[in-house]
């Protein structure tokens, strides 16, 4: 920043003391990144002044900390002094920092608000090459460190991605257009824009035609992925390989005989024994990829009395068959076009784009809505529909409470009788929607008026309090289709 104002300088100088006080805003930290990213002078000052802040202890005298204000100041270029660094403020600030981590870190990490705890290695500043992936989405569960990682962070080949606990999830879009959501805890390298290295951890894999042939490799092994969606859960001495649709070659390593090849198809599933050097065919698909999966199909997190369904639910005839407690969450349909009146009162429901002959819409008025902020999806876009189910395995009243955090936000939730019946046919199998006229609940939908559904103020947690008695209560729940072409 040679030939910079006194202003400008006045601005960096107090954009390094936000930083350090812990106190920027994170539309802030990432303007303040993309400076250090692009401006040599200014990120050799803010390294400068983290360096010099390792150096002082929490003692120092006001003569260590005025020298400090100097040094900076002539770095800068200027006759000031940086006097706006409060001495009140100066041991807090040396107190927040390690000047190490901070000075090249701060490319990925900007503050943030709420609780995660993700790290990646670091890199150089000084050139920046087109990235081999970019994180698309950081969620947590879990309280951690102030540092974290936000959408749009760049990642090169051979970073590594670190995540300390189960409920801490992130996605990576690669270069390719090959995605991965990635669970903690997880140690995985992004190698290149088309593959990475899973050292410990589990994903969820999916592979458009354009990055057929991307190439996971796990301890021992690699998956390779032929156009699919497939999950892989890699530990110490062995890893399971699960395909949700589509095909990936899988290959087991080992030093004393030839490598242990297998092709699976769409629910089909193994595990890779290091031990034995051998591929083992599973009749069922490992419950420890249970929550990655559940996650990759739009729910952030379940709580309070309920459950997903991986499977498809049986019919309302053989309801019976299946008595549970705990309300049924599964996933209906996807890209449903919906369209808000102009007093979003009313939505349009279709099943296909204006003008496609197998077009079919409804119009309907849902019982419980979000004002959606985004003005660009506010009256519309696409949906995805998800179904949730209370069948009372006995007579006794049943009254259970529970919540459903979904990645995206959600539009309405339909409780009614009169709604869920004129969906029926956009949303369900014809099978379902031909059974449920044939053998209709004697109570459908939440209309007792202990039943609670209301909608958090982030749009994005579905709140319910159910109560039934040999009865069903359903809801439908709308949310916006997450559009991964788009991110």
């Amino acid at each position: 920043m040679p030939n910079t104002t006194a202003h400008e300088r006045s601005e960096l100088l107090s954009d390094i003391e936000d930083w350090h006080s812990g106190v920027m805003s994170e539309a802030d930290a990432v303007r303040f990144k993309e400076l250090l990213r692009n401006d040599v002078h200014a990120c050799q000052i803010f390294i400068e002044y983290g360096d010099m802040l390792t150096h002082l202890s929490l003692e120092a005298d006001i003569a260590a900390a005025n020298a400090v204000d100097v040094r900076i100041a002539d770095a800068l270029g200027g006759s000031q002094t940086a006097s706006i660094f409060s001495r009140h403020r100066f041991g807090a600030m040396i107190a927040l920092t390690c000047a190490c981590t901070l000075a090249f870190g701060v490319l990925y990490f900007s503050r943030k608000s709420g609780p995660a705890a993700v790290a990646v290695a670091p890199r150089s500043v000084v050139a920046e090459q087109p990235p081999a992936a970019i994180i698309t989405e950081v969620v947590s569960r879990v309280g951690g460190p102030a540092n974290v990682l936000v959408l749009g962070t760049r990642l090169q080949s051979n970073e590594v991605l670190v995540l300390d606990n189960e409920q801490q999830f992130v996605e990576l879009s690669f270069s390719s257009s090959a995605q991965l959501v990635v669970q903690g805890p997880a140690r995985l390298v992004v190698e290149t824009g088309n593959s990475a290295r899973l050292d410990s951890g589990r994903v969820v894999g999916v592979v458009p035609p354009a990055a057929v042939g991307f190439l996971l490799k796990v301890p021992n092994g690699e998956v390779r992925d032929l156009g699919t969606e497939f999950a892989v859960d890699a530990r110490q001495t062995e890893t399971d390989v699960a395909v949700l649709t589509g095909v990936v070659d899988c290959k087991l390593q080992s030093a004393e005989r030839k490598p242990a090849r297998a092709t699976l198809s769409g629910q089909e599933q193994l595990r890779m024994d290091f031990q034995s050097a051998a591929l083992i065919s599973l009749d069922a698909r490992p419950e420890s990829l249970d929550r990655i999966i559940v996650f990759h199909n739009g729910i952030a997190g379940i709580s309070g009395s309920a459950q997903w369904l991986q499977q498809i639910p049986p019919l309302a005839s053989e309801a019976d068959r299946y008595p549970s407690s705990l309300a049924q969450i599964y996933l209906e349909r996807q890209k449903l076009h919906v369209e808000w009146n102009e007093d979003r009162s009313e939505i349009l429901l279709a099943t296909a784009d204006p003008g496609d002959k197998s077009r079919k819409t409804t119009r309907i008025r849902p019982e419980v809505t979000f004002k959606s902020q985004r003005p660009a999806e506010a009256n519309a876009g696409l949906a995805d529909c998800y179904f949730i189910r209370l069948k009372t395995p006995t007579k006794r009243t049943l009254k259970i409470s529970g919540s459903v955090t979904f990645r995206e936000e959600i539009i309405a939730a339909l409780t009614a009788a009169e709604t869920l019946n004129a969906t029926d046919e956009f949303v369900s199998r014809p099978d379902f929607t031909a059974d449920w006229k044939a053998n209709p609940s004697k109570s459908r939908g939440s209309n007792d008026p202990e039943d609670v559904v209301n909608i958090s103020p982030d749009g994005k947690t579905v709140n319910f309090t159910l109560q039934s008695s040999a009865a069903s209560d359903e809801l439908r729940i709308l949310v916006r289709h997450r559009d991964r072409t788009a991110r």
